[in-house]
């Protein structure tokens, strides 16, 4: 009998999706750099057309898991766009605010942009103002939305605010003229394949103009422009970490980690407030108890965060629209429904809609 009352207690008839956190890497960007501007509409540093796609097609994923297709529904999100129920957070970056944008249009779409997926945005896309848009792309205005967003010295969530260390660190490294002549003896042969790509003299090259060359490449690459140079997969992979990561690689391994801690912090302490579990009220004061959480960041920051994942997950360094994805759930058996145990949660980690073995393994949000 007590076997049998035991068995009622632990049966599960589903597991309730409680919470969703989504964090992606800014999509595809025009280069910081003299370039013709025929081909990248929006201009340097604003989101390509591909670029744009991108995080429309995360916005569409996330749309189709977790939005309710009628009010019987038992999805996580409301069929029509309720405030609370969503908060949206950028890096400063003009271009990971257009990416957050980007997904906002297809998680709930104005009426007016019914077939926005059959236009698409190759030619151009949307600058961060309401209202006017490109030549040859869509006609409208994007949904209301709001993409919440501060200055990076200011902002607790991410970036550096409250915490000088990473740029203090990132300005004694530019001033070490030893340091930086030995970042360029060790990419000599990089800078070597750079300046045949560019038809330029090798001694032109350095950690002063590396960076931009580096991100026109990978720009190109992405965009299916014209090659340059045949560069083998790894010299590419690797202008293509030299081209976003240049502060990257002068940081310290400490400062490289506490940059992943800041952009996860508030998806933990959520995670937490949801389980009732204590959690850190002032870093959460402005965000709220959202059904979904999303930020979009930098690369540099992606990389941080993706470093300390399991090392069997396979992640190119440098990708643009990466994104990580964290589901929350409780089971619903008896007894979590009368006692709130941790082992009742679980968490699911996605990268790139795939699930991460290492936390289904250990799925036991307590671990």
């Amino acid at each position: 009998v007590l076997v049998f009352i035991l068995a009622i207690f632990l049966i599960s008839t589903a597991a309730e999706l409680l919470f969703v956190a989504d964090i992606s890497s800014e999509g595809a960007s025009g280069p910081y750099a003299e370039y013709p501007p025929s081909v990248f509409l929006n201009g340097p540093g604003m989101l390509t057309g591909k670029g744009y796609d991108s995080h429309y097609d995360i916005g569409a994923y996330l749309e189709d898991k977790y939005v309710q297709d009628d009010e019987e529904s038992n999805k996580l999100l409301s069929k029509k766009y309720a405030r609370e129920e969503i908060h949206f957070r950028s890096s400063p970056l003009p271009r990971c605010v257009q990416s957050a944008q980007a997904q906002l249009l297809a998680l709930y779409p104005p009426i007016i942009f019914d077939n926005l997926p059959e236009m698409g945005f190759k030619k151009s896309s949307l600058p961060l103002g309401l209202g006017e848009v490109g030549p040859e792309s869509i006609v409208g205005e994007p949904t209301a939305i709001p993409v919440h967003t501060v200055d990076e010295s200011e902002d607790l969530i991410g970036g550096y605010g409250g915490c000088p260390f990473i740029p203090e660190q990132i300005e004694r490294t530019l001033n070490n003229s030893t340091r930086l002549e030995k970042f360029d003896e060790v990419h000599k042969y990089l800078y070597r394949l750079m300046s045949m790509a560019f038809d330029v003299e090798e001694e032109e090259i350095n950690y002063t103009n590396a960076k931009v060359l580096g991100e026109i490449l990978t720009l190109e690459a992405f965009e299916g422009l014209e090659t340059r140079y045949d560069f083998s997969e790894d010299e590419f992979q690797y202008i293509q970490i030299l081209s976003y990561s240049f502060n990257w690689m002068l940081l310290e391994n400490g400062a490289q980690k506490l940059i992943a801690v800041r952009y996860l912090a508030p998806i933990f302490e959520l995670i937490k407030s949801k389980m009732n579990i204590s959690y850190d009220k002032k870093l959460l004061a402005d965000i709220g108890d959202p059904k979904l959480f999303s930020m979009t960041v930098d690369r540099m920051a992606m990389d941080a965060i993706t470093e300390y994942l399991p090392e069997h997950i396979t992640n190119v360094p440098g990708e643009f629209s990466n994104h990580i994805t964290f589901e929350l759930h409780k089971d619903e058996t008896r007894m979590c429904r009368l006692f709130n145990k941790k082992s009742c949660y679980s968490v699911k980690v996605f990268l790139n809609e795939k699930p991460i073995p290492f936390f289904e393994e250990c799925a036991d949000a307590k671990k």
